[in-house]
């Protein structure tokens, strides 16, 4: 119950993402790295609680989530929302003794997340922007937290590749269980779309995130032919492999894409700008 309540593989996903801009920024190994790590942990798995608490009544509705512990009735509210306030307090406080930057950055992703994201996903499909930023600016706390300068054009570049990259994840996400989120009464105008539009969109998000890649080598890496080389073969990789999902041929999930093909992709793109 504990691993499905705090979603702990996501929530590390998010802490690596904040050690990796703490790194970037030129942040030591140690104590401190440690200490903003269990920060982020805490903070990411707070705010899982409490969006679970949030969206019981929908998650109960839903085949993919319906067996969550507050959805289940497994744990009480009152119960559920006690450890996700205290797992998110405690994250902004050790955040805030790191930096005060990263723990007024935690805090305002935490306010878009609960009071932005989650109950705009019951009126419009639009809510996606303000959910796939949250995700995209834990790098930034681990950055502040590192001593990095918010003005960095290497930040900033981060921070859009990693944006742009979830963008078309969580397009692909709702593809794959518009049946569960019509239940639900969430993302109204996905049920109106058809599904060969929603793949060109997804595709378009992805033609951006490759756009983006072939800019790296201009804005925030030497000019070296090797690097230009690399960045070109990856910003084709994700159009080539992905072209017959948008036209249509072909109509499986795009697994490869979700689980390695992106993975795989990403971890490259932030090898560069951290090692370059």
């Amino acid at each position: 119950m504990i691993r499905t309540l705090l979603r702990l593989p996501l929530c590390s996903a998010v802490a690596g993402a904040s050690l990796a801009g703490y790194l970037a920024a030129g942040g030591a190994y140690g104590a401190r790295a440690a200490w903003l790590g269990l920060g982020v942990l805490s903070a990411a798995a707070g705010a899982s609680v409490l969006n679970q608490w949030q969206e019981r009544h929908t998650d109960a509705r839903m085949e993919r989530t319906r067996c969550r512990p507050l959805a289940s009735g497994r744990l009480k509210p009152a119960t559920g929302l006690s450890i996700g306030l205290g797992l998110a307090i405690s994250g902004a406080l050790l955040l805030t003794a790191l930096d005060r930057r990263s723990g007024l950055l935690s805090l305002s992703i935490f306010l878009l997340y609960h009071l932005v994201y989650t109950p705009l996903k019951r009126h419009t499909v639009l809510a996606l922007l303000p959910g796939t930023l949250c995700g995209a600016l834990p790098l930034a706390i681990g950055w502040l937290a590192g001593g990095g300068r918010g003005q960095d054009p290497r930040l900033t570049c981060m921070t859009a590749i990693l944006l742009l990259w979830q963008i078309p994840h969580s397009w692909y996400i709702l593809l794959q269980h518009r049946p569960d989120l019509r239940r639900a009464g969430l993302f109204p105008e996905l049920h109106l779309l058809p599904v060969k539009r929603l793949r060109q969109l997804i595709f378009v998000w992805i033609l951006a995130l490759s756009t983006a890649t072939l800019s790296l080598p201009a804005l925030t890496m030497p000019d070296s032919t090797t690097v230009r080389w690399l960045c070109t073969g990856l910003a084709t990789w994700p159009l080539v492999a992905l072209r017959p999902f948008a036209t249509g041929k072909n109509r499986e999930p795009i697994a490869g894409w979700q689980h390695s093909t992106g993975v795989v992709f990403l971890g490259t793109v932030m090898a560069l700008l951290l090692f370059h």
